[in-house]
C-alpha cells in the first residue's frame, strides 16, 4: 500500500513519489510537491533573475577581484604539479 501525503500549497492528497526528498523533514519530504514547486521557481524565476543583476551591477568590482584571486589559485595550482 502506498502512502499519500498532502500538498501544503496546492492542497491535494498525493503519493508520497510525487514530493522531493527532505531529510530535515520528519517523514522525509517536502511539505509542497513537485508540481508545485516546479510552477513556483518558473514564477519566480525572472525576479530572481533580476535581483542578481543588480546585485553583480552594486559589486562589480567585488565579483571581479573574487574571480581573478580565483584564476591566480588555480593557475597556481597548476604550476605546481
Amino acid at each position: 500500500m502506498e502512502q499519500s501525503k498532502r500538498c501544503s500549497t496546492c492542497g491535494h492528497d498525493l503519493p508520497v513519489t510525487a514530493f522531493y526528498r527532505d531529510r530535515r523533514n520528519r517523514d522525509g519530504r517536502y511539505s509542497e510537491c513537485k508540481a508545485c514547486i516546479r510552477e513556483r521557481r518558473k514564477r519566480d524565476r525572472p525576479r530572481a533573475r533580476a535581483a542578481e543583476r543588480r546585485y553583480t551591477a552594486r559589486n562589480l568590482d567585488k565579483r571581479r577581484a573574487a574571480s581573478r584571486d580565483c584564476m591566480r589559485r588555480k593557475r597556481a595550482k597548476e604550476t605546481d604539479k
